[in-house]
Order: structure tokens, then sequence, then C-alpha cells
């Protein structure tokens, strides 16, 4: 079965039982979502529509998914890595994963390219987010709350929620990534996080996905090691429980974007959870002293918006 959201055909997974509620919250903001538009308005771009489609028709096909950073990739280009597992990056597109007990596999090059669904720079999914372009960067770290569960979210409906850094040049993501949906990684109706290489020449890796609760914090942290290789870490800081993947580039090309980002895919207004996303205790070991966040919305049909505290918290809201 698919169905179709805003132009976009999705292939739904099967059905599953029903998740068990979550704990109990504090009372949620009313949410104020709108419906979507009963048709898109007369002055259009549609070269960004196109590509749209173009990524639709290859997740509907079922040999293409959606990863978090804006590809939709092959799935034969989109690896599970355990825990602890280091991936190298090799010439030709390849990568060296070597997992924490010494076993060593080389997969790629990936033969299908990444269907890239850019209207600008970044994936179309990319809703709302704040970001911070500095030269030099050597850890970055941000706290998340863990929203209340989306109460009308389709089977097709996927949520992330990250902080993240990129090269200058936008080719590669490193993220912890809070996921509501059936991803790649796994998932169903609840929340789960797990740390992601996502690169439009080398293709994805994740590593093992773990389930958390709604009101669980959830830490984000990415620090440059000695050998030029990243550590990427998400925790549950209720749990304590954590995932991680460390990451040797070929080479890191000079500058950074530090991220916070909400990104959706085929999501209706009324399938987002009703209460904004928090994000708090962000701190980053770069060249400069403060980071200044810059907000941005590339689609705020639901009301999608980002807003900067003046302590430096960040707010993604889901409605207006």
């Amino acid at each position: 079965e698919f169905v179709t959201t805003v132009g976009l055909l999705h292939k739904l997974p099967p059905s599953e039982p029903q998740a068990p509620k979550p704990k109990t919250q504090n009372p949620a903001v009313p949410s104020q979502a709108r419906t979507w538009p009963q048709r898109l308005p007369l002055m259009v771009s549609w070269a960004p529509l196109l590509l749209l489609a173009a990524a639709a028709v290859a997740v509907a096909s079922g040999e293409y998914v959606v990863v978090p950073g804006g590809l939709a990739m092959h799935s034969s280009c989109v690896h599970r890595a355990a825990t602890g597992t280091s991936v190298e990056e090799l010439p030709g597109g390849r990568l060296r994963l070597v997992g924490p007990a010494g076993e060593e596999r080389v997969v790629g090059p990936c033969a299908h390219p990444a269907v890239d669904a850019r209207a600008v720079r970044h994936g179309s999914a990319w809703k709302a987010w704040t970001e911070f372009y500095t030269e030099s960067v050597s850890a970055f770290w941000s706290s998340w709350t863990v929203p209340v569960a989306p109460t009308e979210m389709g089977l097709a409906e996927i949520l992330y929620l990250w902080n993240g850094i990129e090269p200058k040049d936008n080719s590669a993501v490193l993220q912890p990534v809070l996921q509501y949906g059936h991803t790649p990684a796994g998932g169903g109706k609840y929340w789960a996080i797990a740390s992601w290489y996502v690169s439009s020449e080398h293709g994805s890796v994740y590593s093992d996905l773990i389930e958390v609760q709604p009101g669980d914090d959830i830490m984000g942290n990415m620090t440059l090691n000695a050998d030029n290789s990243w550590d990427v870490v998400s925790t549950d800081m209720q749990t304590g429980k954590s995932v991680m993947i460390n990451k040797k580039p070929v080479a890191w090309p000079a500058g950074t974007w530090l991220y916070e980002v909400l990104e959706a895919y085929y999501t209706r207004c009324n399938g987002y959870p009703s209460d904004p996303a928090h994000f708090f205790n962000i701190g980053a070991a770069q060249a400069g002293n403060n980071i200044a966040w810059v907000p941005q919305t590339k689609d705020n049909t639901c009301g999608e918006h980002a807003t900067v505290e003046a302590n430096g918290d960040v707010y993604i809201h889901f409605a207006e």
C-alpha cells in the first residue's frame, strides 16, 4: 500500500502492534498545527517539486530509503555498525568498518547514486533548524528532551531531531539522531536514538538503535581525537545507555557547520508532537567564544520554525 503527501509517494511498512504508552508527561502545549493546504500556490518553483518527486519515486520503489541529513540512498549503501565500530573512509568511495572486537569488513563503493531532493542546500526534509559556521571545531555537544509521542502519526511518517556537524562543502554529516517512526535503522511508533554518518560519496553508517521515552534527556556529543577521527555519541541521560561510532575521514575540509535540526518525511501537521523540541546545554570547542545561532526555516507549511533564547537554548517549534 502507498500513501501520498504533497505529491510524494511512499511505501507503507507492515502493520505492527500498538506501542506501549509513554510515561506520564507534564501537560503538553496545545497543538496549533494547521491542516495541509488543499492545493499548491500558483506561484511555485517546479524544479524543487520535480526533485522531490524523483526522490519519492526512488523511495517508493522499495530500493531507496531516507536517511537523516536529507538524502534518499539505495539500501545497499546504508550499513549497520555495532556500537563502538570505527568507520574509515578509503579512496574510491569505500569504507573500512572495524568492529569493537576487531572484526573488519570493507564496503562500497556504492553502485547507486544518492537521490538528492535539495531545492537549495540541505535536504528537502529539513523543516526548521539553527546553524553556525566556524573555521575550526574539535567538539560539539547538545542535550535535548524527547518530546511527547505524536498522537496521529501514520506508519509512513518519520521524524528526525538531531545535532550535527558538516564540513564546509556540506558533503557529509556526523549526527547523533533522535528518531520517531520506521527508518533504515529500525524503529516504529516510539522514540529511539542512534549515531549516524551520512556521506553523498561513501554512503551511510548507523549504530545500534536504543529505544527512549518521552521526557528523557538525550545528549549528542561529537569529539575530534588525536588521530583526526570523530567519536559520535548518543546518550539517554536517564538510563545511561549510549551508542557510538568512530568516524575517520580521508580529509575534513577547513570550516565546519554546526546544527540543531528538525527533519521530517511524509508528515502531516497533526502528526507532529504537541510541544516544541528543546535543545539545551549547547557547547563547542571551536575558534571563537560563543555560538551565534542563525535560525532557518525551509518549509513552514505547519508553522515549523526555530527560536534562540538569550541563554543560547534552541526551541524548534512544530507549529506557530
